[in-house]
């Protein structure tokens, strides 16, 4: 298989990206600390300032087009609740909308490291459940766009929904920007987390335990907590930039999961 046979037509890869270690489990990755140089000088084909500029290219497919091929397979009969969900409001055209960003994701550069990606992480496919272990967690709740693809393509989709869902709820736009912010800080601090981590997952009366000890992170956001004026040390901090999904959008997400 060629490197253009495995890769979407129009997808950007970095070339100096080595993405071919992450295609198989069976693969043994670049040390840990080479892949950090590594994504360091791909800052001087893509700036971080750079990621946030977009403009549709001259070749980008009609939406509405788009939209009417994702209708195909469907029942018929549901299609119309659909698209009545869809006109609602810009979060519920996102919602319904992942085969557009797709497309438009797949053109913007990626490092190549293509896992199984949820492919519809927006906002509202996270939610509670119990785990094995009858532990309450949040986490994606939605896989029916699941499908190998670049790990940004989930991470620009989540950001993307939480800022649509903010304005939804009336949040101002330096909200959604300190919840955006929160958010990508928060995946920052993960991926610093667990590479370095030593975990040995056992069963302890009738739970898992990990023994992993979290260090605090190197660098917080401040948008991401803050504890309330003349609260006590010990009390809870409150989130500031908290975004939910809009709540018809909640709901319907809700009653979705359930059937």
């Amino acid at each position: 298989m060629t490197p253009d046979d495995r890769t979407p037509a129009g997808h950007i890869v970095l070339a100096s990206a080595d993405s071919d270690s992450y295609r198989s489990l069976r693969r043994q990755p670049l040390p840990r600390a080479e892949r950090i140089r590594l994504g360091r000088s791909l800052r001087q084909q893509v700036p971080r300032s750079a990621l946030g500029d977009w403009k549709p290219p001259a070749n980008r497919p009609d939406p509405v087009e788009l939209i009417k091929q994702s209708h195909e397979g469907r029942l018929a009969s549901l299609i119309p609740i659909r698209v009545g969900r869809m006109v609602s409001s810009p979060y519920g055209f996102l919602r319904g909308t992942a085969v557009v960003m797709a497309w438009d994701v797949a053109q913007l550069p990626a490092t190549g490291i293509t896992p199984v990606v949820c492919g519809d992480a927006h906002l509202g496919n996270f939610g509670f459940y119990a785990s094995p272990e009858r532990d309450l967690v949040i986490d994606l709740n939605d896989f029916d766009e699941a499908h190998p693809g670049a790990w940004e393509w989930d991470l620009r989709r989540l950001t993307a929904s939480i800022w649509v869902a903010g304005r939804r709820n009336g949040s101002s736009e330096g909200q959604c920007r300190d919840a955006v912010t929160a958010c990508v800080a928060a995946y920052r601090d993960e991926l610093r987390f667990w590479p370095s981590s030593r975990c040995c997952c056992a069963p302890t009366s009738g739970s898992m335990s990990t023994g992993c000890t979290r260090p605090p992170p190197r660098r917080r956001c401040a948008a991401r907590s803050r504890a309330p004026p003349g609260a006590p040390a010990s009390a809870p901090a409150t989130v500031r930039c908290r975004v939910s999904p809009p709540r018809s959008a909640a709901a319907a997400t809700s009653s979705t999961s359930r059937r």
